[in-house]
Formats: structure tokens, sequence, C-alpha cells
């Protein structure tokens, strides 16, 4: 009978969380005071084991920290939550040692709500809008999460620090971290190095280019200059010829000018009645324009008076 009423119990308080969790999902937009309670720890043989109570969805995402600076500790566990926002850790421990005796530093939040489920989305809002009370932290990048930290966590075990360095397990952990930070560091570098290495081989392409462009550009234009300065010195030789010409033109016609005015008037003064006068003048035989010639004296017409 006692069995049968303890699975009854549990069904009733499964249907009111499911209603409670309906109602909330169709206000939509109703506010989730955060709160973290009745946070126990169980320390056996030095080993730590964390749980509590929240008022959080099911299947909300924690991360569970706990940390010692003195003895360079640090783990980190990842739970989520169950019915009614109970949660519970793994054993927190050094390696497969206990823990150091001394104060340490626990931390609960939620995940960002970008890698919550998308009910519990729905529950905290995008980003984690929907989150209020005195355990909501904003992150630098936006967005809110839910932050429970208890300092002071007071753990006992026969392990005592002696102020040596960090644990074997602990130092292995951050060389693996390192080793890995650094390949993946490698690999950027050898990736921007062959970007790098791209941009330099086209920026000499294109100064290449430009240079050949501009060296084209000024043959272009020096045999232009050549061609216009040939043109040039030709026209000029031209127009200086053709200058000589006229005046050498100018100069002949003025002197034919001169010539036939001078025959007219020498032809005017000088007069012959027959060959016989030219004969006895000594001037035969007379051409045409010269002084005496007359086409009376020049019987076969061929320009030539008194030549027979």
């Amino acid at each position: 009978m006692k069995k049968y009423l303890a699975i009854l119990l549990i069904l009733v308080f499964s249907l009111s969380f499911t209603t409670y969790g309906s109602t909330a999902s169709a206000a939509g937009e109703d506010k989730l005071k955060a709160e973290v309670t009745k946070v126990k720890k169980k320390i056996e043989d030095g080993k730590l084991v964390v749980k509590g109570d929240t008022n959080l969805p099911k299947k909300t995402k924690l991360l569970i920290t706990l940390t010692n600076n003195k003895f360079d500790y640090s783990e980190q566990v990842k739970v989520n939550t169950k019915s009614f926002g109970k949660f519970k850790s793994k054993e927190f421990a050094d390696g497969k040692k206990a823990l150091f005796s001394g104060n340490y530093t626990l931390t609960i939040q939620t995940l960002p709500a970008a890698k919550q489920s998308e009910k519990v989305q729905k529950k905290i809002g995008e980003n984690g809008t929907l989150l209020t009370g005195d355990l909501i932290k904003k992150l630098d990048k936006g967005g809110k999460i839910v932050e429970y930290v208890e300092s002071n966590v007071k753990i006992k075990s026969d392990r005592k620090f002696k102020g040596k360095s960090a644990n074997l397990s602990t130092c292995k952990k951050k060389t693996a971290d390192l080793e890995l930070k650094i390949k993946k560091l490698e690999k950027e570098k050898a990736e921007l190095k062959k970007q790098l290495t791209k941009f330099e081989q086209d920026d000499a392409a294109k100064k290449e280019q430009a240079k050949k462009a501009e060296e084209a550009r000024k043959a272009e234009l020096a045999r232009q200059q050549a061609e216009a300065e040939e043109a040039k010195r030709k026209a000029e030789q031209e127009a200086q010829a053709a200058a000589e010409a006229k005046r050498q033109a100018e100069q002949q016609a003025e002197a034919d000018k001169a010539a036939q005015e001078s025959s007219q008037s020498t032809n005017t003064n000088v007069f012959y009645a027959n060959c016989s006068e030219v004969r006895a003048a000594g001037a035969a035989p007379i051409s045409q324009g010269q002084p005496g010639y007359s086409r009376k004296l020049d019987r076969d017409g061929d320009g030539i008076a008194c030549d027979q």
C-alpha cells in the first residue's frame, strides 16, 4: 500500500509541475526569478559531491566549478537539472586522489541560452532575457545567466598542501591545453601567412601591371609628341619653301617687268628703216625684244630680223 501511495504522490507532483510549465509557456513572456537553494556539499574521502535545488526548467544545463588558487586547482562539471530543478554533480577530486584540505570556491552557473535546448530557451528567454533576481549575471557579449557563488567551502582530507608545485595531473592538463592552443595558433599563423603571401603576390602583380601601363602611356605620349614635332618641322619647312618660292617669283616678276619696260623703252627710241641701216649700224641680226627690232624687218616672222 505504501508503495502505491508513493507512486501516486509522484504522479501528482509530476502533473503539477507539467501544468505549471504549460501555464508559464502559454504566458510567453513571464519573468523567471532564478533561485539556487539547498546547496549541499558531501565530502567523502576528500572528494566532493555537490547537489541542490533550483526553480529552473528541467534539463537546464549547469556548469559547476570548484577552484582553489593556492593549490592551482580548478575543475568543472557539467550537469542537467532533473525534475523540479534538482541537480547533482559527479565527484570533484584531484585526478584519482583526494582534494587538498583547505577552503575552495564553488560556482554554479547556467550555460548561455544559446547552448540550452529550445524548451529551456522558451522558459528563460532568448539570451536569458526572462531571467531576473539577485543571481543574474550579465555577459560581456550580451545576454544573462544565473550565477551562484559560495566562497570558503571547507574541505577536510588527509592530504595537506606543502607549498609544492601543482600536481602532475593539473600540469599535464594545462600542458595539453597549451599544446592545443599552440597548434591552433600555428595553424592560424600558417593560414595568415598563406593569405599574406597571396596578397603580396597580387599587389606585386598589380604594381607591375600599373608600371607597364604607365611606361606604355609615356611611350605613346612621346611618340605622339615626336610626330607632332616632326609635322610641325615639316610644316615650317614647307612654309619657308613656299615663302622663298613666292619671294623668288615676285623678284622674277619684278625683273621681267623691268626688262619688258626697258625693252619697250629702247624699242621706241631706236628705229631702222631697213636691214641696210641695221647692217650699217652693225646691229644685224636683231632678235625680238632687242632695240630696233620690228616686224617689218623680220620678213619670215621667226623672231629674228635682218638674218638673211
